[in-house]
């Protein structure tokens, strides 16, 4: 693919991206005199991404009472809940490391925290992560992002 000097993201849509799957990328960098010069090749693979139960989309949840609640989505080393403010700034995130347990899996988001956020909104999700020996390196995923309400 090519795209302008001024992009400062590129997002690959060719085709839909397949899970346990090596995409690898690189960069020819190309000046106006025709010069060239090739990046380092990135490489990563997606996890299929986790199922998000509760809290639900804009749910209201007492700041004693948020516990983020998800179902797996395949062999998945470890979890991570993720949340962030309304901005979108980092806010915590916890691990979870028994992904061998049965459904739904479970993190409490911590009293005191979520007692700081009393009256906000603040956006969740799910990550997971596993580590590929091939690539030396976590490949993941993303799950879809919720709105809470903390009261």
């Amino acid at each position: 693919d090519s795209i302008p000097a001024s992009r400062i993201a590129y997002v690959d849509n060719r085709a839909p991206l397949l899970t346990r799957v090596r995409y690898s990328y690189f960069i020819d960098l190309v000046d106006l005199s025709g010069n060239a010069s090739r990046s380092d090749t990135v490489s990563y693979a997606i996890l299929p991404k986790p199922i998000l139960l509760s809290p639900e989309n804009n749910a209201n949840v007492a700041a004693t009472d948020v516990v983020f609640q998800w179902n797996h989505t395949g062999a998945t080393g470890y979890y991570r809940a993720v949340v962030l403010d309304s901005n979108r700034e980092y806010v915590w995130h916890g691990d979870f490391y028994q992904s061998t347990e049965p459904d739904p899996l479970e993190i409490r988001f911590p009293v005191n925290i979520a007692m700081e956020q009393s009256g906000n909104s603040l956006y969740w999700r799910i990550d997971s992560f596993e580590y590929d020996f091939d690539m030396d390196m976590y490949i993941g995923s993303e799950s879809e992002e919720r709105l809470i309400f903390i009261q």
